[in-house]
């Protein structure tokens, strides 16, 4: 999903950036600095420690329906593959020693599970959206953005007082997001309407993933359908 949507905001604008401290790029980032991934806590102290410099950024976050998210990992899992292998892997624990130190807040140890890093990393980019307020930061659905795009990058026109080249980000979503282990957005809109996500888990599975998920999160963001 970040694939779709960095080519796209680079498409847009070539001086917004996946990450606030590498502009410039629309694939890259620095991982031991700032990684597309970060877990929210490390976004909120990394916001807090220059305040003043940088109150005039604004955000976009991306969250996405957790099993469509659960199943993209699963394939290609990357810096997480340790959580999502082997059979059990809805109930493996997640050390961050094992991990992406960006993907886990500062002192924390481990995930309980997969699911757990959908339920943290959530929550905590609806909070910080909150805390920043409409004026800075805007949360987005990937499936919102994927299925309407147009509507979509208005809010972040108005968000960033911009003008946004609109036609070069959606025809740059034609186009696979990134070679093999991504996908176009007609692709993207397909898997979403027909849900093919779901085939990866079982009925028991599912039934795992939606008792460990948080509830209200889930309906607050209209997952819960």
């Amino acid at each position: 999903g970040t694939n779709l949507a960095q080519k796209m905001l680079f498409a847009a604008d070539s001086t917004l950036s996946v990450c606030p401290d590498n502009g410039g790029a629309d694939a890259t980032c620095g991982h031991e600095r700032f990684f597309k991934h970060s877990n929210p806590q490390r976004v909120k102290e990394w916001i807090r420690a220059d305040a003043g410099a940088r109150a005039t950024l604004r955000f976009v976050f991306l969250v996405r329906n957790p099993f469509s998210l659960l199943e993209a990992i699963k394939r290609h899992p990357y810096g997480l593959a340790t959580c999502f292998r082997e059979l059990q892997w809805l109930q493996r624990r997640c050390a961050c020693s094992d991990i992406y130190i960006m993907v886990c807040a500062k002192g924390q140890r481990e995930f309980a599970s997969p699911i757990e890093i959908w339920n943290a990393f959530t929550q905590g980019y609806v909070r910080l959206a909150e805390d920043l307020g409409k004026e800075r930061a805007v949360l987005a659905r990937y499936e919102d953005l994927v299925a309407d795009p147009h509507r979509a990058l208005a809010e972040w026109e108005v968000l960033l007082a911009n003008k946004l080249s609109v036609k070069a980000a959606v025809d740059k979503m034609s186009k696979s997001s990134k070679g093999r282990n991504g996908v176009s957005r007609d692709q993207a809109v397909a898997k979403i309407n027909n849900r093919s996500y779901l085939a990866l888990f079982s009925e028991q599975e599912r039934s795992r993933v939606c008792a460990d998920l948080n509830g209200k999160l889930m309906k607050y963001l209209g997952y819960d359908g």
